[in-house]
């Protein structure tokens, strides 16, 4: 079995943005069994463009004349990591639209800076677990929402978490 990881570039370019665009459609739509969906505003400078294969997202290309109308890096990073996790098929209509609006179908979830990097884990999360989950050792945030489970780099930040959240609890309480 094969183990499916993504792979993220960022691109500056100066020059003619149509060329660039045109070229990022011909490398993505070239194979056969594949879904093409694209979005195009000339006046603001954005393409976007997803590629599909049997209903699970593979590639997207985002290109924009300005950041500003560029979707986050977490936003982006999201959308395949849950499409790993969790191979779905985008067959509603409003998940194809929210892929090219850069912006989540359903209600978005603020997870605050990230903590634990491996498995996109942030600093809201953490809290909400420990607040209303009731986790209070690093090993009940890894049974949760895994933080702390693969590379444990980020361990002793989690402790510092649980050690502050805990004692401002106990002092709320006590």
């Amino acid at each position: 079995m094969t183990e499916s990881h993504a792979v993220r570039y960022e691109v500056a370019i100066q020059g003619d943005f149509d060329a660039v665009k045109q070229t990022a459609q011909n490398l993505l739509k070239t194979h056969e069994g594949y879904e093409w969906l694209e979005y195009q505003d000339k006046t603001s400078g954005v393409f976007r463009g997803a590629w599909l294969y049997r209903g699970q997202l593979k590639y997207v290309v985002m290109l924009a004349k300005t950041r500003t109308f560029l979707p986050s890096s977490e936003y982006i990073a999201n959308l395949f990591a849950s499409a790993l996790q969790e191979p779905s098929q985008l067959h509603e209509p409003f998940e194809r639209i929210a892929i090219l609006a850069g912006k989540s179908a359903g209600p978005v979830v603020d997870k605050g800076k990230i903590i634990c990097t491996c498995m996109n884990v942030g600093l809201n999360q953490i809290l909400e677990a420990i607040s209303v989950g009731g986790a209070c050792r690093v090993e009940e945030l890894g049974a949760c929402l895994k933080a702390g489970t693969q590379c444990g780099s980020c361990i002793p930040e989690l402790k510092n978490i649980l050690k502050t959240a805990l004692a401002e609890t106990s002092e709320i309480s006590g």
